[in-house]
């Protein structure tokens, strides 16, 4: 047993070594939108609920210039899918392709990538 788990971890271990040896470590590209390098990572997580009072996409939105402004480059929103119906967690989802009606609409979403990605 103690042999075949070692034997995982150094395959593991392996493989991730192989994946990323083509990698440059100082700079790569995430969906062509704008590479990522040392000058250029601050990432600011964003629960659409709890961000603004109002907790929609369309008041997210209108904070969009003011996180330009620190210096956010990458958004890494937090789930925004419906949730479940006896826990409140955002990472209990019903629906994978809707919006948690409380955040607002798919158009309001969409409506919300566009203007972050227009802020660069």
């Amino acid at each position: 047993m103690r042999k075949r788990l070692s034997t995982t971890i150094i395959l593991a271990i392996t493989l991730l070594l192989a994946a990323c040896g083509g990698c440059a470590p100082d700079t790569f590209n995430v969906d062509n939108t704008k590479p990522i390098s040392p000058e250029n990572r601050i990432i600011y997580q964003m629960n659409i609920g709890a961000f603004t009072p109002e907790g929609t996409f369309k008041a997210a939105q209108e904070q969009l210039a003011r996180l330009d402004t620190l210096g956010v480059d990458i958004l890494w929103l937090m789930p925004i899918y419906p949730r479940g119906a006896t826990m409140n967690s955002p990472y209990a989802v019903m629906d994978y392709k809707n919006v948690n009606p409380a955040y607002g609409t798919v158009a309001d979403l969409k409506e919300f990538v566009k203007a972050a990605h227009d802020q660069r």
